[in-house]
């Protein structure tokens, strides 16, 4: 009994992940709050300048909401530990956060800037087909912010023909910084599939080879040895 105890396999060691998750959790809610205390005065000084609407500690808040929604780990929380995972649902409360903050803030004209903050990273991790749906969800969610400046439901520190210009000007801005970012996104994905095609053909032709072919890193150690040598010598090579 004692000797088949003492060959048991020993327990598992406890995940790395979740062993490093808490003091990652701890800095970032340690960041958020001194990010809110340095904040708090800079929106109380705009706000006493006449360039912001609403609560300074509303908009230090939400700046800090922010920070943690776009941490790692809330992302992984968001897509079930995938990160490339429901994108539209990751677009959509980004842009509800700064949606929010532009709105309290009068900074509705602002909107689409904040939106490529958001989107930019997203299509960069989920792939070109994202940055349709980012542009289409950016002027949804300035057309509805631009129409409750105009139904005076959203505050505005400009007037409402300079708001309208300038949510305009800016929309246009960010469409062309998201296609951009799409289409080169795009480009990279064309170019690994290519690459993984070109691969694939030259290991079918290596692997269907009867000559013995091999392939070394730059240290001379070999990755690669082409089943031609199996055949060769009767069995696999260790």
């Amino acid at each position: 009994m004692a000797r088949r105890h003492a060959d048991a396999a020993p327990a598992a060691p406890p995940p790395v992940e979740s062993a490093v998750a808490v003091p990652r959790r701890m800095r970032t809610v340690l960041g958020n709050v001194v990010g809110f205390l340095v904040l708090l005065p800079l929106f109380q000084w705009l706000h006493d300048a006449g360039l912001l609407v609403g609560p300074p500690w509303t908009l230090a808040a939400l700046v800090c909401v922010a920070g943690i929604v776009s941490t790692v780990w809330f992302q992984r929380l968001l897509g079930h530990g995938d990160l490339h995972s429901r994108p539209i649902l990751r677009l959509v409360l980004g842009y509800a956060i700064f949606s929010t903050f532009t709105w309290v803030a009068g900074w509705s004209f602002l909107l689409p800037a904040a939106i490529v903050v958001v989107a930019v990273p997203h299509i960069q991790r989920s792939g070109s087909r994202v940055w349709r749906p980012a542009a289409g969800l950016a002027v949804l969610f300035t057309l509805a912010s631009e129409l409750g400046v105009q139904a005076d439901v959203v505050p505005t520190i400009l007037t409402l023909p300079q708001s309208h210009v300038a949510a305009i000007c800016t929309l246009l801005m960010a469409l062309l910084a998201m296609a951009n970012v799409g289409m080169s996104v795009g480009d990279r994905e064309r170019a690994g599939r290519a690459l993984a095609r070109a691969e694939a053909r030259l290991r079918a032709l290596m692997d269907s080879s009867t000559d013995v072919l091999t392939v070394s890193d730059a240290a001379g150690n070999l990755t690669y040895v082409s089943p031609a040598l199996e055949r060769s010598i009767g069995h696999a090579p260790e």
